[in-house]
């Protein structure tokens, strides 16, 4: 029998996309309220809409650099504000000099751009308990995406829900094994699925998701103001 530890920590490193109801010709975000006995701790690395990382490898190095953390403290639990404190630690060293040297140039990302305004809202941590409300998101695989210069074959965390701290299971793995051949995944059946599966008492969840919706954009920067205002990003 699989012993889980009872915090479990979640790295999501696909695409996402912010699900919304037409009201009135407005769109709007799908809102949940939390259905089971758990503590759940959601960093989410970006605003809304706004890239993570400034380049693959560096992704690849903030998720193992946290991984290595967890292992050598031999823990089965890391508080979320210290998970959150080693993100957003790796990422200024490992982004401050990409970034900076776009941001200088006239010709600059509009990534990079995004990145260096919206970077001091990253990796705040929201905290949700049973009946508590949160925002729905779909987080969906890659579909054989070869990304430039970057094999993703060999990558332990792009493309993948990560269950951290249970020897880096990745979670369509785990779908698939159980009999369904999915390439996405809710929130909502994340949070069912886990809590079924280990019956833990705490979740942390890293989501590096920019997850747009899929309307247009003055209605998405709409949405991100109303999201920041209420919190749920």
């Amino acid at each position: 029998m699989v012993m889980f530890p009872e915090t479990l920590i979640v790295t999501i490193n696909t695409h996402g996309i912010v699900p919304t109801n037409i009201e009135n010709n407005i769109s709007t975000p799908i809102i949940k309220k939390l259905q089971f006995p758990i503590n759940m701790y959601k960093i989410n690395a970006t605003t809304y809409g706004v890239p993570f990382m400034s380049s693959l490898e560096n992704n690849e190095m903030v998720f193992s650099k946290l991984k290595q953390t967890v292992d050598k403290l031999k823990l089965n639990i890391l508080t979320p504000k210290e998970v959150s404190l080693i993100l957003r630690k790796q990422c200024e060293i490992l982004n401050s000099e990409n970034t900076q040297n776009i941001i200088n140039l006239s010709n600059y990302s509009d990534n990079f751009n995004s990145y260096a305004n919206y970077s001091d809202f990253m990796f705040n941590i929201i905290e949700t308990k049973i009946d508590d409300e949160y925002l729905e998101k779909i987080f969906i695989e890659f579909d054989n995406e070869q990304l430039e210069e970057f094999d993703i074959s060999n990558s332990n965390y792009f493309n993948k829900i990560t269950l951290l701290n249970v020897d880096d299971n990745n979670l369509f793995n785990i779908i698939k094994l159980i009999g369904y051949d999915l390439n996405q995944i809710s929130l909502t059946d994340l949070i069912e699925l886990l809590y079924n599966m280990t019956k833990m008492k705490n979740l942390i969840i890293i989501d590096v998701t920019c997850s747009n919706t899929q309307d247009d954009i003055r209605n998405d920067r709409r949405i991100r103001r109303e999201l920041i205002r209420k919190q749920l990003i």
